[in-house]
């Protein structure tokens, strides 16, 4: 397996009810597991954000209410092309470590990195085991 350049983490429901760096905002515990994660390999952190697309972490964000479950097919479908344009601009020839679910992965097919997702596939209690048991 290629060793990974820069870990994208999916965004969340639970957040802090005030602007906060990207990293800092989103607060559930699969998010603070796979943030841990990436930062105990010193890996440079991104967020898929619903509402931002592809997010640096120490991006300035105000909470907001947006999922893509709740975007409509067409709507799912330019986050993808506008999140696949984003990696193809800033992180070009990285290999990315994914830690999200399989909805925020329809980028992935436009794209030429190479992504390492050890969650794939798995459902939300499996993806915090695997974490936890992965993890410092």
């Amino acid at each position: 397996m290629n060793k990974p350049d820069v870990c994208l983490i999916s965004c969340c429901k639970t957040k802090l009810k005030h602007p906060a760096r990207a990293i800092d905002l989103y607060t559930s515990d699969l998010f603070i597991k796979s943030r841990k994660f990436a930062t105990q390999y010193g890996l440079p952190i991104y967020i898929l954000s619903a509402k931002h697309h592809l997010v640096h972490a120490d991006t300035l964000l105000v909470p907001y209410e947006l999922t893509l479950n709740k975007m409509s097919t067409n709507e799912r479908e330019e986050w993808y092309k506008y999140v696949a344009i984003q990696i193809t601009k800033e992180l070009v020839d990285k290999n990315l470590l994914v830690l999200a679910g399989d909805n925020y992965l329809g980028f992935s097919d436009r794209i030429s990195n190479k992504i390492i997702n050890p969650l794939n596939k798995l459902p939300i209690g499996k993806r915090l085991q695997w974490l936890k048991t992965h993890t410092k």
